[in-house]
């Protein structure tokens, strides 16, 4: 099967379309000062270590993620976060299961009544029972 020019030029088109989305996506991180990868708009902080874009220095002395706040407890919260019923505090979209406990947003019910944690939501949910500290 012969290659003709409407294949040759395809090839060429498919190669460049890639070679764009592969420098579009290298555009997105910066090798940093300790030799490793950030995300695009990271900064390093007075603490010596890079963090995402948006995140603040807070009057506990630490960085927290863009949008948290400080609580009546003293303490930062993820955006979103809320006060349970249970005196705790939980990440946006969390709610209360049919065993009267409260599980992140994309939490499954299990057909014996127990639930599946998210992974994502359950490191949110650690990060936001740490203070919130990036």
């Amino acid at each position: 099967m012969a290659i003709t020019g409407t294949d040759f030029l395809d090839d060429n088109l498919a190669g460049l379309q890639q070679l764009q989305s592969l420098q579009a996506s290298a555009a997105q991180y910066f090798k940093g000062t300790d030799g490793k990868m950030h995300s695009a708009g990271s900064f390093k902080g007075m603490d010596g270590k890079y963090h995402a874009k948006g995140s603040f220095y807070g009057r506990d002395g630490n960085y927290h993620p863009a949008g948290s706040f400080l609580g009546n407890d003293r303490k930062y919260h993820l955006k979103g976060s809320f006060l349970g019923k249970d005196n705790t505090w939980h990440i946006e979209g969390s709610k209360i299961g049919r065993d009267g406990n409260y599980h992140g947003p994309n939490a499954r019910q299990k057909p014996d009544g127990t639930y599946t944690e998210d992974k994502t939501d359950s490191m949110l949910q650690l990060l936001e029972s740490s203070g919130a500290i990036s």
